[in-house]
């Protein structure tokens, strides 16, 4: 008995030292290669130069704590210091892939062949420390640079104001020009006409003795320069200014609206490169009062989502999308997550149009101002935020077992605000795919033991969970590889796990012999490169003691060598994201969307330097290509959208909804809202008269009756047929007189003959003798009207808080960190009481 014991256990040692090789094996196998790099302390920042003819990647760039440079020409292979040039604050690209920006603790330093090279550039006179700079767009030797003057210093014996000072080079730092002096943020135009207009914030009225620190916002005005290159003349085009941000083409400015209170801001949109600015108009009601913060959420696809902070523990906001021409913003999002810094819970799935993540908040509202528990819950859009849903749990979890999921549970994943998690990541080149760390069950919830790993490969609809623990994550070869290792300094391990076919199967190999910490898992940006730089912290003993010390490396895995055979149009396969839904739902604004993914089976590389783009079908116009207008929300109880702007019916939102014609003008015509607008960037035709009862109807301001021209009507009626004859008729005469005036002209006996018997008034039109007379351009009747004129404001604007790009992560800054002073925060308010969300499945204003 003792002897099969014995046998027994010896079996089970055997299959654990089996199972332990296995899970063990080293990925540096011949088909997967290791290289290891030891930096002088954690990295905090790295550039991926990318050829900018064949897309590969050629040079790597690695910024240490230590202001330390690394580089490698070979992708992440052969990662070399780079002694040549210490101290380094930032590394900054430019449009060209050999040369790039180096700013030092003490100055700035050049490169133009990628590195094998540098040369020190000496900061403009009257430059004490430079914060930032920033290449133009299309021309790599031009820039300008921000920088502290000589006052700005700790030292008792410092001279002078501190203040900001903006430099301009276009020979790529031999050079600078100043700009201005007292200036915050700024930016180089995005205009294809005036390609070096600058805009920055100026403080204004200040004397040259001024700190411009202690300068209040109230001072600070928005100031372009048409072309920097030929001149520092500025003009201002807003006044109190409290930040801006550059989206797109779009420039966002939140502005003060009092001198004392920074508290309440407004929000001003630019379509035309700062030239005009238009308030951006948000419902008003007795709930959203109040505008304090806003995050500029996403800006894509023909729309604007942006987050305002109306509460006062700045927690939560309002999400809102745009309308057409961006003026007109209605709900998306109640108690949309976010923080005082700006970060918000809210992301677009990067290659997939119209679909959204986001997290909200379920409030306590027993409390008056909001101080009780929060709890967060996480939703998708499918329809650029018209519905919202939860996100529907897997079956079963990474082991096989069945998930007990209980009635009203789902599966909830982090986002931005929850920064010591990894949080919901996709990529523009991996169509489709989506993964991030959450959990199962009612709310989301932030205990370590319950967060596991989740993976989607259809845009979020349906989910498997593929890791317990909590995992960091990366894309590579545009998906067909991801790689994961478990995250976070309490949690060691020497292995990563990865897939090569979008999560159908997962290997685990070793990349070190020793625990790490694995702190983050790097690609190139476009995620189409096929090897990873894994960060990591690893405990080692001090030389001649047994003292621990932390020692910071970068391990490459390349999967380069792991396939051979690149992919050919077999290995393709035509995916549309909302088929499944049905006829009905299966098109987004009007199109329906089929991309091009390679298959999960298929055993080959991507082409790096080929972009799969989506093919597009219009489809007919459904009730979802509309959504709630301006000052309406989906009533659930009433299945419509509902008004809910104030009932003062000398507002002018209520005498947009109500009564337009009270903003008639001459012959120009105005709209009669029905409670719905069409979906900006919407396509679809309407064949089947479905805007008959959601389009506008136009109203004539020339007293006529109102004419509903938003469909086709069966036929023409009885005034319609007399118009037309009337008109032939119109024309025949037209014709007639023409003739005979070019007749009259070459004839002077018919010239008499029509000067006995008509007018005499009209006889030089005909008569050679006196010379043809035209209409002049004064006789002409301007009737041309500036559509939205009302809502058009130029300067004006107010604020503290900070304009956040949350598709960047720009937490932008009032003042620079070494110098600025904190502003004092907003006072506290009593936070208006909020209305409890009637649908949890459909309880988004845009509703249809």
């Amino acid at each position: 008995k003792m002897k099969q014991i014995t046998l027994l256990l010896s079996v089970i040692v055997i299959t654990l030292l089996c199972l332990g090789a296995y899970a063990q094996s080293p990925c540096a196998d011949g088909r997967i290669s290791v290289n290891k790099y030891v930096l002088d302390s954690a990295p905090i920042q790295m550039e991926w130069i990318t050829s900018n003819s064949s897309n590969s990647v050629e040079t790597f760039f690695v910024l240490t704590q230590l202001h330390s440079l690394y580089r490698s020409k070979e992708e992440g292979r052969n990662l070399l210091i780079q002694s040549a040039i210490t101290g380094v604050r930032t590394i900054v690209p430019t449009s060209s892939a050999s040369q790039l920006y180096f700013l030092t603790r003490s100055g700035l330093y050049t490169t133009k062949n990628s590195g094998d090279t540098y040369e020190k550039r000496i900061l403009p006179a009257g430059a004490n420390y430079a914060f930032t700079i920033e290449p133009h767009a299309s021309n790599p030797n031009a820039a300008f640079i921000s920088a502290a003057s000589p006052g700005c210093t700790w030292s008792p014996q410092s001279k002078g104001p501190c203040y900001n000072s903006l430099f301009v080079t276009f020979d790529f730092g031999s050079s600078w020009k100043l700009v201005s002096t007292y200036v915050d943020k700024a930016a180089w135009s995005r205009s294809t006409v005036d390609i070096y207009q600058l805009i920055f914030i100026q403080y204004v009225n200040v004397s040259s003795t001024e700190n411009q620190y202690s300068v209040p916002y109230w001072r600070r005005s928005l100031a372009i320069i048409q072309n920097v290159q030929q001149s520092t003349t500025q003009k201002i085009v807003a006044e109190h200014v409290a930040q801006f941000v550059y989206k797109d083409d779009k420039i966002f400015y939140a502005g003060l609206t009092s001198p004392v209170d920074f508290s309440r801001l407004r929000l001003y949109v630019s379509l035309d490169h700062a030239n005009t600015f238009f308030k951006a108009e948000f419902p008003a009601n007795e709930k959203l009062t109040k505008e304090s913060r806003y995050t500029i959420a996403d800006v894509s696809e023909s729309i604007v989502f942006v987050n305002v902070d109306h509460s006062t523990s700045h927690k939560w906001g309002t999400t809102y999308v745009s309308g057409p021409q961006d003026r007109h913003y209605v709900e998306s999002l109640f108690y949309n997550k976010r923080l005082p810094t700006g970060q918000v819970d809210f992301r677009r799935v990067r290659g997939v149009e119209g679909v959204y993540f986001a997290n909200t908040l379920e409030i306590d509202e027993s409390s008056p101002v909001n101080t009780g528990e929060t709890r967060g819950i996480s939703h998708m859009s499918y329809d650029k935020g018209g519905r919202w849903q939860t996100l529907t749990p897997p079956a079963n979890d990474s082991f096989g077992n069945p998930i007990n999921c209980q009635p009203n549970c789902s599966l909830h994943l982090f986002g931005p605000t929850q920064a010591t998690y990894s949080q919901f990541y996709s990529t523009k080149n991996a169509v489709g795919l989506i993964i991030g760390t959450g959990v199962v069950g009612p709310y989301l919830l932030e205990e370590k033991d319950e967060v596991n790993t989740f993976f989607s490969r259809d845009a979020g609809q349906t989910w498997t969970e593929v890791a317990k623990g909590e995992y960091t994550f990366e894309y590579g070869d545009r998906g067909s590889i991801i790689i994961m290792a478990k995250f976070g300094d309490y949690e060691s391990t020497n292995t990563v796990k990865y897939t090569l076919n979008e999560g159908a199967s997962w290997n685990e190999c070793s990349i070190n012999d020793e625990k790490l910490y694995i702190t983050n898992i790097v690609t190139d940006p476009k995620s189409t490169a096929r090897n990873f730089l894994v960060q990591a912290r690893q405990e080692v003993k001090e030389d001649n003691n047994d003292n621990i010390k932390d020692e910071y490396v970068l391990i490459f895995v390349d999967f380069e060598n792991y396939r051979e055979r690149q992919c050919g149009p077999d290995d393709y396969e035509s995916w549309a994201p909302f088929d499944e839904r049905g006829d009905s739902r299966s098109c987004l604004l009007g199109e329906r969307v089929v991309y091009n993914r390679k298959k999960p089976t298929a055993e080959c590389w991507n082409d790096r330097q080929v972009e799969p783009l989506p093919t597009r079908t219009t489809c007919d116009c459904t009730p979802d290509d509309y959504e709630c207008d301006f000052c309406f929300e989906y009533s659930a109880y009433q299945d419509k959208c509902v008004y809910v702007c104030e009932n003062d019916t000398n507002s002018n939102n209520y005498k947009e909804v109500f009564t337009p014609e009270a903003f008639c003008s001459g012959t120009n015509t105005v709209y009669k809202t029905k409670g719905y607008r069409r979906v900006a960037g919407d396509v679809c035709r309407d064949t089947k008269g479905t805007s008959t009862k959601y389009a506008k109807t136009p109203i004539r301001c020339n007293g006529t009756s109102p004419q509903d021209h938003s469909h086709k009507s069966g036929g023409m009626s009885g005034g319609a047929i007399f118009g037309i004859i009337i008109l032939i008729f119109m024309v025949l005469l037209i014709l007639a007189l023409v003739a005979l005036v070019v007749v009259a002209r070459r004839n002077n006996d018919v010239a008499d003959y029509l000067n006995k018997y008509l007018p005499a008034n009209l006889s030089p039109m005909w008569d050679s003798r006196h010379g043809f007379r035209s209409r002049k351009d004064g006789d002409l009747e301007d009737g041309s009207r500036r559509a939205g004129g009302r809502y058009e404001v130029l300067g004006g604007g107010k604020g503290n808080s900070l304009l956040d790009d949350e598709e960047d992560d720009d937490g932008l800054q009032d003042e620079p960190e070494e110098f600025g002073k904190k502003r004092e925060e907003e006072k506290k308010e009593a936070e208006e009481k909020k209305s409890k969300v009637e649908d949890d499945q459909s309880f988004n204003p845009r509703s249809v």
